[in-house]
């Protein structure tokens, strides 16, 4: 801890009622308003309004709180015991393929959990990987095994197709040093770059704004499409003498953002906004929640919690009563986060998880469903491994299929395992 030190806190899973919405969706009739959902055109931008969050149906949609299958062992057959989760999805045909992070291979197991295949290995070989850090499923059921910047396309039986190495040909770092990284894969396999302004690193403390560009890009990395300067993060970071820095992120307002066929969808919870840009880069749809901001009192922001006891380590002592004082005098937020993440389904559904600081935490939140309309249609709660970190480099996607729900959890003892709800629709 005696390094350069950031620690992010972001525990809490509940909702404020705070929350903007904007999505991409088609066949929108312009100028249809009603106090449940309307829909109008503006400067060329379609918004889509819904008059609050109680037009969810709770009860169309119910998500299984108990899994109906988990994969993963502490001890046991090696295909069943994982290094570090790197990502899941749902195959074509219904097979849940799982990667292992620190082994750099693929497995592939059928809908009861049993082992059929193991794919990789470390390498830069075809059918070898540099890491598994994401996966995604194309177009024509291809797969694409991602680690930043390099991309493994593979056909539907998991061998080697090609592989490339996108970085962006124009970048506002100086070299030597980059600023561009892979964020994902659009559905034809085209990357989604990004372009990372950093500020915060150099600061001396207080409140700071980290910003991103994300661009649309070929397999090479020349831009396609720019969708435009974004919030990366809010963190609020304090500075020991002499020392080491450290901040956190809750409960001040977060970005996410996600992509689905050649859509680029960007959330800002300060600003209540789901954007949704088309393949051009040009902003095509929003959508709104049209309700009142939450307030939080200071003790649900930042419970009270004791003086850290003495390490018998002076400088570690430092370090930890410096954390713990700026904790306690901490103000709040102007503005509370109005949701906590956002996921994109199979079918395009969009997932908005409802926030609630660390004292209010709810261990089964509810996570709000648009659909491809954008029309606030259903809200389910969440079972354990749809809670994500809130750190974006280190978040772990849930696939959500059109029945099932393939997600990662952790046992008290760190063990890493995969795990399968069951989604049913009415």
């Amino acid at each position: 801890m005696l390094g350069s030190l950031l620690h992010f806190f972001r525990r809490g899973a509940g909702f404020s009622p705070s929350l903007l919405i904007l999505l991409s969706a088609c066949g929108a009739e312009d100028g249809t308003r009603d106090p449940g959902f309307s829909t109008f055109e503006d400067g060329g931008v379609i918004i889509s309004e819904n008059g609050g969050l109680h037009l969810a149906d709770t009860l169309a949609w119910v998500l299984d709180t108990t899994e109906v299958l988990r994969i993963g062992l502490a001890e046991g057959p090696e295909e069943y015991v994982f290094g570090r989760l790197g990502g899941m999805i749902l195959t074509a045909d219904g097979h849940i393929l799982v990667g292992d992070a620190l082994a750099n291979e693929l497995r592939l197991f059928d809908e009861t959990g049993q082992f059929i295949q193991k794919a990789g290995r470390e390498g830069e070989g075809p059918g070898e990987f540099g890491g598994v850090n994401r996966l995604r499923r194309l177009c024509g059921d291809t797969v694409a095994v991602i680690s930043d910047p390099r991309v493994d396309i593979l056909d539907p039986t998991l061998g080697f197709v090609r592989r490339f190495r996108p970085h962006l040909t124009e970048m506002s770092a100086e070299p030597p040093f980059t600023s561009d990284k892979l964020e994902n894969l659009f559905g034809d396999g085209m990357p989604l770059m990004s372009d990372f302004l950093s500020v915060c690193r150099s600061g001396t403390g207080g409140m700071c704004v980290d910003s991103i560009l994300f661009h649309r890009t070929d397999e090479s990395g020349q831009i396609k499409a720019r969708y435009g300067q974004f919030v990366w993060a809010r963190t609020e970071s304090h500075q020991v003498p002499g020392g080491p820095s450290f901040g956190w992120r809750e409960p001040h307002p977060q970005a996410f953002w996600a992509v689905h066929g050649d859509r680029f969808y960007y959330a800002d919870a300060q600003r209540f906004e789901i954007m949704v840009f088309g393949p051009a880069g040009r902003l095509e749809r929003r959508i709104r929640v049209n309700v009142p901001a939450q307030q939080y009192a200071r003790d649900v922001v930042y419970p009270p919690s004791p003086s850290p006891e003495p390490t018998g380590n002076p400088r570690m002592d430092q370090v930890m009563r410096v954390g713990w004082e700026a904790r306690q005098n901490a103000s709040l937020p102007d503005t509370f986060p109005s949701f906590s993440d956002m996921i994109l389904d199979e079918e395009g559904n969009i997932w908005v998880r409802q926030y609630h600081p660390d004292g209010a935490v709810d261990s089964q939140p509810w996570w709000w469903v648009f659909n491809p309309e954008g029309r606030l249609r259903w809200a389910v709660r969440s079972p354990p491994g749809l809670v994500r970190s809130p750190n974006p480099v280190r978040r772990l996607d849930p696939y959500i299929g059109t029945d099932r729900i393939v997600a990662s959890i952790r046992d008290e003892y760190g063990v890493e395992s995969v795990v399968v709800y069951r989604l049913r629709k009415r």
